[in-house]
């Protein structure tokens, strides 16, 4: 039998999937963007793979192959995106302290 958390321990755990999601994105993210760095060859290999999407297509298969090597384009893009990664380390400091004892919460 699964015993039932408190409230308390309930917002604990919540918490705790919420920095471990964050904390996956913030490696994944800081990953991304050594390998694809501001240097020349990352920009090369960049618009390299730009060049090699393709738009709507009425073959079906075809669109969605389409669909889903923009994406991936898509995907590099916004895990170099700094602004971005930069929310989330915010966000991640904001849960470590919300989990914290010592904090004060309304």
């Amino acid at each position: 039998m699964a015993t039932r958390l408190n409230p308390e321990e309930q917002r604990q755990q919540t918490l705790e999937v919420k920095k471990k999601k964050i904390q996956d994105f913030v490696s994944k993210s800081a990953s991304f963007q050594r390998v694809f760095s501001d240097d020349k060859d990352s920009e090369i290999v960049l618009d390299y793979l730009e060049t090699q999407t393709a738009g709507f297509d009425v073959d079906p298969y075809q669109h969605a192959f389409n669909a889903g090597k923009r994406r991936i384009v898509e995907i590099i893009k916004d895990m170099r995106d700094k602004k971005e990664y930069d929310k989330h380390i915010k966000h991640l400091k904001e849960l470590e302290n919300a989990g914290r004892p010592d904090s004060t919460d309304n």
